[in-house]
């Protein structure tokens, strides 16, 4: 978390508020303080869930300053603060989750910051859905779901061919599927699954991924053919 405002005794009294509400919800906050917009941008990280953003500060308006960060990084979530409520319009400029009015009372801030930490969690949730990862020698392989274009079975292998190159993992094609969500891949023969959104032809047995050509086996074509219709009739 990062507290940006030229005022002391503002930033001291947040860090209490986060001491009392973290003792009471069981939350152990990591938090940088910042007294001007600027020297936040320059020394940000994208580390932050949460930044408490004030408005209105001597060097550096608070909404210039988010839409400075909002280039840096378009998932952290912002809170305002501020003397005055006619700038709230201005915060959806820059999809602000909320504001807080000064002078801050702890139970309008503890409110503000349970919807900030709901929404926070929700948000990696869906992230986590969205991707699947696994580990590697050198690190960690994390793939977005939409970029996988179809993955095969190859060996005791399984080769994800994504927008962004191949990546190999060694797996199963069976637990590979159990882990993608059913409405976008489609198993269309023993070895290989495709993403549907890709799927730009099908002629009998043969199904396209642009120029990439794939054998629907007999078993799965009626399934393949019904499932493929029906997601084109969903997403056009």
């Amino acid at each position: 978390m990062a507290i940006v405002d030229d005022e002391a005794p503002f930033r001291k009294s947040i860090l209490e508020f986060l001491e009392k509400f973290g003792s009471e919800n069981g939350f152990l906050f990591q938090i940088d303080t910042f007294e001007s917009g600027t020297a936040f941008l320059n020394e940000f990280r994208s580390l932050y869930d949460l930044v408490l953003l004030d408005v209105q500060m001597p060097l550096s308006n608070g909404i210039e300053v988010a839409k400075a960060l909002r280039a840096k990084d378009s998932k952290v979530a912002i809170i305002f603060v501020t003397n005055f409520v006619q700038f709230a319009p201005d915060g959806y400029q820059v999809h602000a989750l909320d504001y807080i009015l000064k002078p801050i009372g702890y139970f309008d801030f503890e409110m503000k910051i349970k919807k900030a930490l709901n929404s926070i969690r929700h948000e990696r949730e869906l992230n986590e859905k969205e991707f699947i990862s696994f580990p590697k020698k050198a690190g960690l392989v994390r793939i977005a779901l939409k970029d996988i274009r179809y993955a095969e079975s190859v060996g005791h292998n399984v080769v994800f061919h994504t927008l962004e190159g191949e990546f190999t993992k060694y797996d199963s094609l069976r637990h590979i599927l159990s882990q993608l969500p059913k409405e976008r891949f489609l198993q269309i023969n023993s070895c290989q699954v495709v993403n549907m959104a890709y799927v730009t032809k099908i002629d009998k047995t043969k199904l396209f991924l642009d120029s990439d050509l794939f054998i629907i086996s007999h078993p799965k074509k009626k399934d393949v053919i019904k499932t493929l219709a029906d997601f084109f009739n969903v997403h056009g």
